[in-house]
């Protein structure tokens, strides 16, 4: 077992179709991820190739070495899944503008300077291989930058023993404000922002406490403690959005199934159709019992159809996101609008008008609610947003303190079901 980061490289089908135009092989079958900075590599062939960057440096500084320990953790990261003609990159901001940041959300060890510094001390390592990002006329879009490990480097990290990973970066702050920009917005706090900040210490403190493991392509790793750290992120206002976000929610569904705590097995509950069942009964209304049963859509269809429904701010941007999804005309994207308009008329009046809004932060307030009250019984969990993920022989508290929350905020009975 290992402790990890464990995004899983990707397709980059727009370099592979950038390079088939451009007539180059040397990246077939291209995946890449993006660049995880919190983390560094640790161990003898780290330190190695640090020591000989920093012999032929003025100055060693703890900002170019963690940038260079991060690189060489995510380069090893990528070898890890090269191989069977698959190329691994990492993409990177080399030489992107960042705008700055309030200073409350900075954890990075490094700046985007460094970082370039750091790549190109480890390009005359023989460490890595830069490609340049480029607008691609042919695609009409730009591509970002990427590197990916040399063969010299692949050999010797295979060569070597007893490397982990080290956390390089200051705990981020867990109570996140945006503005409709979706920039970052600093704030005063106050007895509210340091009620919200206090309640998500004490309950990252906890789930941290345990040791939550999952299984990916026959390969055991162990969480760290980063990945199990939740933000709650507030989007244009402290009543709009407020979602609990870690990076542990990116798990695919196969992976958390396999998930453990602490040596147990795990379970996960979902409330079912969450978003139009709250704009029910908020409304004041009966919600049908499966609110994605829709005639005239397949369940798969009619989700999709309440995610623009919801998230677009008028019929013509729906109409258009679903034209895009499934490459249909605009005349069926209409009908398929329509289906769930008849399905849904005690509700449609909140239709196309940004709903999500609201909408996220009625179910941020009884995400919080369950893992509040969960903590306080003393049972791990692992929120992803509508769903929750606990130890197997909790089922049946989870599944009350569900119900009971749902109750509590909605004065109805929700819908739940096993994720």
């Amino acid at each position: 077992m290992k402790t990890s980061f464990f995004e899983r490289p990707a397709p980059n089908f727009r370099w592979q179709a950038a390079l088939k135009h451009r007539q180059s092989d040397r990246y077939p079958n291209l995946n890449t991820f993006y660049l995880r900075e919190s983390k560094g590599l640790d161990g003898m062939l780290a330190d190695v190739i640090v020591d000989s960057l920093f012999s032929q440096r003025r100055r060693r500084t703890k900002p170019i070495e963690a940038a260079c320990r991060c690189l060489l953790a995510n380069l090893a990261h990528a070898a890890s899944f090269w191989g069977n003609d698959k190329c691994v990159g990492v993409i990177v901001p080399k030489g992107k503008y960042k705008p700055a940041i309030p200073s409350r959300y900075r954890s990075s060890a490094f700046s985007v300077d460094t970082l370039s510094d750091a790549i190109d001390a480890l390009i005359a390592q023989d460490v890595v291989v830069f490609e340049r990002g480029f607008y691609c006329v042919e695609q009409r879009i730009g591509l970002y930058s990427f590197i990916v490990p040399t063969t010299s480097f692949m050999e010797k990290l295979d060569n070597s023993e007893n490397h982990d990973l080290v956390t390089l970066s200051k705990l981020k702050e867990p109570v996140v404000l945006k503005n409709e920009d979706k920039s970052l917005v600093d704030y005063e706090d106050d007895e509210f922002t340091c009620g919200l900040r206090n309640g998500l210490t004490t309950q990252n403190e906890f789930r941290q406490s345990s040791q939550w493991c999952f299984t990916d392509e026959e390969r055991q790793y162990r969480l760290a403690d980063e990945d199990l750290r939740c933000k709650r992120v507030f989007n244009g206002g402290w009543t709009f959005g407020g979602r609990l976000y870690c990076p542990a929610q990116s798990l695919p569904k196969l992976s958390r199934r396999t998930i453990t705590i602490d040596g147990q097995k795990t379970v996960e509950l979902d409330y079912k159709s969450l978003q139009p069942r709250i704009m029910y009964h908020v409304s004041g209304l009966d919600s049908p019992e499966d609110c994605y049963a829709v005639d005239g859509l397949s369940r798969a269809e009619a989700k999709s159809v309440a995610l623009v429904a919801i998230g677009t701010s008028s019929r013509l941007c729906a109409k258009r996101a679903l034209v895009s999804e499934f490459h249909i005309t605009h005349t069926q994207a209409g009908e398929m609008l329509e289906c769930f308009e008849r399905a849904h008329a005690g509700i449609k009046q909140s239709f196309y008008n940004e709903a999500w809004k609201w909408l996220q932060y009625y179910d941020s307030q009884l995400c919080s609610l369950v893992v509040e009250s969960l903590t306080m019984a003393d049972i791990p969990v692992l929120p992803v947003h509508d769903s929750f993920v606990v130890p197997e022989i909790h089922l049946d508290t989870l599944e009350g303190i569900m119900r009971s929350s749902y109750q509590q905020l909605f004065n109805n009975a929700p819908q739940i079901s096993v994720a």
